[in-house]
């Protein structure tokens, strides 16, 4: 069991290191150690289907030859990986959630790296793990699939592997767990994840890159009309965008994981996302893209129509209500301004 990925993935989180992270989180150690263990088992078996098709194992092979228990090395999306094993007496797992709490290079290549492990259909995954569980998974794959990576490419250049030993590898690996009577239980909830995550793949392909980016954009060009019509300044704007993003979170957080919902709109949009649309909503007639995204959806998955309409509408609800336009220095003004609540009419007049 040590010699294998997992094996040596749960000496990495021992008791000592549960507690630390726990500590830092606030999450009982026993669900750190129920998590963990069905991330890591979760990204392994990712992996091992990633080498079912001949591209899927070049780029595994690739993207494990260049990157774990180097200092250093290049990222197969661009720009550079930091260790995934860790260095002196940083634990590995500790160290990738001190960088997805600080922010910066070694968050968005964690994240970088857990999304090309786990494929498009990481949020169904996520979501499917996280509804069983009980408790939001999402961040511990983040902090388990790049140590897990680290691992691989440790194996591949200390066994000196070659890519069909590699898959040899991680198939094994995994059919040996799910074959274990001791892990039952988790292994049928892995197959059911990474069974939504084929599906949650399949409503992302059904869409081109436009299609998609329109669907994601519709919310924020609704947030960018209402916050248009009333401009509030400094942290009245700030609590406006902070607004939608948590209204994006929630609706897509009630979905089911296998859903245009969930995989659209899972972990809230970025803020690359929203300044994209901004500065198209300045260019262009933002109530047309509102269209565009109900348009895709029509056409892609007309069973969703009623709640993305709906998660629209809630976003430019949350941006109206999210902090008071006139008044003077915090006394009196209203909630929602005149001009925000002619916004929310046409909005609602144009979704139907």
């Amino acid at each position: 069991m040590a010699d294998s990925l997992l094996g040596q993935l749960s000496e990495l989180a021992s008791p000592q290191v549960l507690d630390q992270i726990s500590k830092m989180t606030g999450v009982d150690t026993s669900l750190l150690s129920q998590g963990m263990g069905a991330a890591g088992a979760t990204t392994l078996g990712s992996m091992a289907n990633t080498t079912g098709s001949a591209d899927g194992l070049s780029s595994l092979f690739d993207m494990a030859s260049k990157s774990g228990d180097a200092t250093e090395n290049s990222d197969p999306r661009g720009g550079s990986l930091p260790s995934f094993l860790g260095s002196g007496d940083t634990n590995p797992l500790i160290g990738n959630l001190m960088n997805s709490v600080l922010g910066g290079s070694g968050a968005s290549s964690a994240t970088g790296v857990t999304d090309s492990l786990m494929g498009s259909g990481i949020n169904a995954i996520s979501g499917t793990l996280s509804k069983t569980l009980g408790f939001n998974i999402a961040p511990m794959l983040t902090m388990v699939a790049p140590v897990l990576l680290g691992l691989v490419t440790k194996a591949v250049k200390g066994g000196n592997l070659d890519a069909n030993g590699l898959k040899e590898m991680l198939s094994g690996q995994a059919d040996a767990f799910v074959k274990d009577p001791a892990n039952a239980e988790t292994a049928k909830l892995v197959t059911s994840a990474l069974d939504a995550g084929k599906q949650g793949t399949a409503i992302r392909d059904a869409y081109t890159d436009a299609g998609w980016s329109a669907i994601k954009g519709a919310p924020l060009a609704a947030m960018a009309m209402v916050a248009a019509a009333s401009p509030s300044k400094g942290s009245g704007a700030a609590a406006e965008f902070s607004a939608a993003a948590g209204a994006i979170s929630q609706a897509a957080s009630k979905s089911e994981p296998v859903s245009l919902l969930n995989m659209a709109f899972s972990g809230g949009p970025s803020q690359d996302e929203i300044d994209a649309i901004t500065g198209r909503a300045g260019a262009a007639n933002p109530l047309e893209l509102v269209r565009a995204g109900v348009e895709q959806v029509s056409q892609g998955n007309p069973g969703e129509v009623a709640a993305y309409k709906a998660l629209i509408l809630s976003t430019a609800q949350a941006t109206a209500e999210a902090s008071k336009e006139g008044g003077f220095l915090g006394i009196g003004g209203q909630q929602v301004s005149a001009e925000e609540q002619a916004v929310l009419d046409q909005l609602k007049s144009a979704l139907g």
